[in-house]
């Protein structure tokens, strides 16, 4: 026997203030794209993105102001080794310039590199040393905090860079199939340690010291892991879909990463290294990249200007240790108008469905005593939804429900 569920309309008026993830939307001083985020302390933070906008906050992300360069300028990347001291990379059309670098704190910006195409990606490993590619397939490396740069012999275009310390990085060249190279002396020379994924190109990559690190990748998207210094990679969360915008690991068991896809965001994390994830925000959007300060704290932008915080790493959606799983599957998924949810095994039962809004907020719930249960989504407005299963000990991972 099964459970039919009929939804008027006014549930949906019926708003809890049970939240299920604290993400929390930040005000911001624009509605451009915005590309990159990061904070070189915990209360001093920058963002940069399209026509030349840069934003700044002294207060850990609450309140942001705009610093306005050349709105020919389109930021890819941003990194400071310092609350005053900073790079970004982008692409000027009406100059070669493709690198720019602050020393008040963004107030004033100095041209660093000229190049011709667009600079993709800058990433210092301490206050002199640092890296800055650009799309011709040419990697610049410097020794003096950008008074000059040469051109490292290493003919590839690189998407993702990241150091475990001042010695050992990783450089994740651009573009599908492309290798991953590893350095042990600061990138005065260069090892490839992997091939390339299938018909992917990275987008992110983080480690969380010299063996153990994460990369997922915007194109025939996935989320990998690799122990062994990126020589073999593992496939991580099954749910991961379409394209990977940034990842974030704060040791072996708490990680995060962005997907986007079909004019659709969503967050997703783990606490049990990957073994489950819990969706922990989505909605209608795009979001580019994060920057945690701890792995608590973060900040997430995204096109149209949109941040969000949070102080808690949305901790309040992920699956408990301590508890047993429901094994429980939704169907069809898009739906249109009834949903069916089937729970695999009975022991579980009786349980509860809730189902929650983007904004984390509790639209529904039914307690249940039978394995297949049917929801009447057409009163629901089109859009994404999550859906989660529980009962007095046990939980099951958060799923999204597209309503088209």
């Amino acid at each position: 026997m099964k459970n039919q569920i009929l939804l008027p309309v006014y549930i949906l008026l019926l708003i809890s203030g049970s939240s299920f993830a604290q993400w929390t939307q930040v005000s911001s001083p624009t509605t451009v794209d915005l590309s990159d985020v990061f904070f070189p302390s915990s209360q001093t933070g920058y963002a940069a993105g399209k026509r030349g906008t840069i934003l700044k906050t002294i207060n850990g992300g609450n309140n942001w102001s705009v610093i306005q360069l050349d709105t020919n300028i389109e930021f890819n990347a941003i990194h400071f080794t310092g609350d005053s001291v900073g790079y970004v990379t982008g692409d000027n059309p009406t100059s070669n310039d493709i690198a720019w670098k602050t020393t008040d704190g963004g107030a004033n910006w100095t041209t660093m590199v000229n190049d011709s195409t667009i600079g993709m990606r800058v990433y210092f490993i301490n206050d002199s040393v640092g890296f800055a590619s650009s799309v011709n397939d040419k990697l610049y490396k410097t020794t003096n905090a950008g008074n000059s740069w040469s051109v490292v012999n290493l003919h590839y275009s690189f998407r993702s860079v990241f150091f475990t310390n001042d010695s050992t990085g990783y450089f994740f060249a651009n573009g599908i199939n492309q290798p991953v190279f590893k350095t042990t002396d600061t990138g005065q020379s260069f090892t490839q340690v992997y091939g390339g994924w299938y018909t992917t190109a990275f987008e992110a990559s983080h480690f969380i010291n010299d063996s153990e690190g994460y990369a997922c990748a915007w194109y025939s998207a996935f989320l990998e892991k690799t122990t062994d210094g990126g020589i073999t990679w593992s496939k991580m969360d099954s749910a991961f879909t379409p394209e990977c915008t940034d990842v974030f690991f704060a040791n072996s068991n708490i990680g995060y990463y962005i997907k986007r896809g079909s004019g659709m965001f969503t967050i997703r994390g783990t606490n049990n290294g990957g073994a489950t994830w819990a969706t922990q925000l989505g909605g209608n959007g795009t979001l580019n990249k994060f920057y945690f300060t701890d792995s608590l704290n973060a900040i997430v932008v995204g096109n149209s200007g949109v941040i969000y915080k949070t102080a808690n790493g949305g901790a309040m959606s992920m699956q408990k240790n301590n508890l047993d799983k429901i094994n429980y599957s939704i169907y069809p998924n898009p739906v249109a108008n009834k949903l069916t949810v089937d729970i695999n095994d009975q022991t579980h039962l009786p349980a509860t469905i809730k189902i929650y809004s983007v904004l984390g907020e509790e639209l529904f719930a039914i307690h249940i005593s039978n394995p297949q249960t049917t929801i009447d989504m057409e009163h629901f407005s089109k859009g994404l939804y999550f859906l989660k299963i529980t009962n007095s000990n046990a939980s099951g991972t958060t799923q999204e429900i597209i309503r088209h």
